[in-house]
């Protein structure tokens, strides 16, 4: 059957997309990754699982992607071979389930605090860093546990060139019963489950929002003495106030885009594993390396697109790059200038100067304690 066969001049516009896409992935995940660690604002429990979902996201970018496009351009072969097949190979895997299920709890932690009102679980650093490293070890554990183990189990290596997990019972065709569920559990925990928890706890804290919003607005009508629900409210009046919502309204902001850009960018993967086990006759589709490279282009958009995400909706990570930035300027600040006796000639509104080594390092010790009071003030006013 004949296939789709696209043009090179195609296939290198993709190759280049790809890298574009995949390479500003890696950048701006390792920016977040350091961000997180730096600010001292963002050492909460939500961020260091943003961070695991960072960490993730460059595991895909590196491993999952490369190897993925590799064995499509090399129709099925192999060239890194066996043990790289036997042992590397099936733990990929569990970069990919991790990062879905970070995005998953992240909004379960945010449920729990906004829609719960559980308080925080911890209140010392080292208590919550503990905390937090326990459910990011469970996530990557658990999806070990569900794509790795199955796969090294089944994995094969032959010709010299094949590495492929075998699913038949002894090698007899065409019992395949176990391939089957795993795709069906992969499909499944992967984004069935994820983007049900994800979409519950969006509605939940959306709810929550504006059940505030209104009773603030009945308190500003009619004053305290006059609520409808005088219980709940005063619990309200204790517990809650103006700050808090704003606090819940940036999370349901954050929340927004990462819920849709998850439910698309993650669909036609999950719909070509449904396709796979479901019609024998979908790789000899004409299409078929076209749907391949449209599920390709989503997924690595799904762990791109995160950075942006978190620049765009979250004030907190605005300021910490614009920290980061900040750090860097102080630095090459404090580096000074050498104190080599040569002289510099530089044009100052017109004025002709002669720079010496001590009038520059007067006037750049100006600049950078400028610069330490403006970075001072912006901390203290995170």
């Amino acid at each position: 059957m004949e296939s789709y066969d696209e043009s090179f001049g195609a296939k290198v516009f993709k190759l280049i997309l790809y890298v574009i896409i995949g390479l500003f992935g890696v950048i701006g995940n390792i920016l977040v990754c350091i961000v997180v660690l730096k600010t001292a604002k963002l050492r909460s429990s939500t961020y260091y699982f943003i961070c695991s979902l960072a960490v993730a996201d460059i595991g895909v970018l590196l491993v999952c992607f490369p190897l993925a496009v590799i064995k499509q351009e090399l129709l099925g072969d192999w060239p890194f071979g066996e043990i790289f097949c036997l042992y590397f190979y099936p733990a990929t895997e569990t970069v990919f389930g991790a990062s879905i299920w970070s995005i998953t709890v992240i909004a379960i932690e945010r449920y729990r605090i906004i829609v719960a009102n559980r308080p925080k679980i911890v209140t010392r650093s080292s208590k919550k860093r503990r905390y937090a490293l326990m459910v990011i070890a469970a996530v990557w554990f658990g999806n070990f546990l569900l794509a790795g183990i199955p796969i090294y189990a089944v994995i094969k290596y032959e010709n010299m060139k094949l590495c492929y997990p075998d699913w038949t019972f002894n090698g007899k065709e065409p019992k395949q019963i176990l391939g089957i569920l795993y795709q069906l559990a992969l499909t499944s925990f992967w984004y069935i489950i994820p983007l049900c928890a994800i979409s519950f706890t969006y509605w939940a804290i959306s709810c929550k929002i504006k059940e505030r919003s209104e009773f603030f607005a009945r308190l500003a009508m009619r004053g305290p003495r006059e609520l409808e629900n005088p219980e709940n409210d005063r619990d309200y009046l204790k517990h809650d106030n103006k700050s808090r919502m704003k606090k819940d309204a940036k999370a349901r902001r954050l929340l927004t885009p990462l819920v849709v850009v998850f439910a698309v960018t993650m669909f036609p993967l999950n719909l070509f594993r449904v396709l796979t086990i479901s019609w024998n006759g979908f790789p000899q589709w004409f299409y078929y390396r076209l749907f391949y490279d449209v599920m390709i282009f989503f997924t690595i958009t799904n762990s791109a697109a995160n950075p942006i995400i978190y620049t765009i909706f979250s004030n907190e990570f605005r300021t910490g790059f614009g920290n980061l930035m900040r750090l860097n300027q102080l630095k090459r600040c404090t580096d000074g200038p050498s104190d080599s006796g040569e002289t510099k000639t530089t044009h100052l509104s017109g004025i002709t100067k002669i720079i010496t080594p001590r009038f520059k390092r007067k006037h750049q010790n100006i600049a950078c304690d400028t610069e330490n009071v403006r970075h001072k003030y912006n901390d203290t006013n995170m």
